[in-house]
């Protein structure tokens, strides 16, 4: 099972390995949120802004992430499980678009969070 539902998400997959693989990230011990244990992985992060990302089997922060924070992602790992291939252009492309787009404007974190995408990820 393990291995069709990383076939299902390969674009994804490969994307976060390759994230991994470019930003020197770290796995780290898994954390308990409710009654499920998440594994995440973390960047040697030296840039202005945090940033999180969940791409297939997964999560990547350039922080050292909330509960809240491990929710949302893990939120969008659900989706991915969802949507299969259709993932990066349903949810990954306009969350990157929507999020380039509040910093640049310097939109506060509200206006993000409750876009249709971002706003279903916290509700899985």
């Amino acid at each position: 099972m393990m291995v069709i539902k990383f076939i299902w998400q390969l674009p994804q997959n490969i994307l976060g390995l390759l994230v991994i693989l470019l930003t020197g990230s770290k796995k780290h011990p898994a954390v308990l949120v409710g009654s499920q244990w998440h594994t995440y992985y973390r960047t040697r992060h030296t840039g202005r802004y945090g940033w999180g990302v969940s791409l297939g089997n997964f999560i990547i922060f350039s922080y050292g992430p909330d509960r809240t924070s491990i929710l949302h992602e893990y939120g969008h790992q659900r989706q991915s499980l969802r949507l299969g291939p259709l993932y990066l252009l349903i949810i990954g492309l306009p969350s990157l678009c929507g999020n380039i787009y509040a910093r640049v404007k310097h939109l506060d974190s509200w206006w993000y969070y409750h876009q249709p995408w971002e706003a279903w990820a916290d509700k899985l």
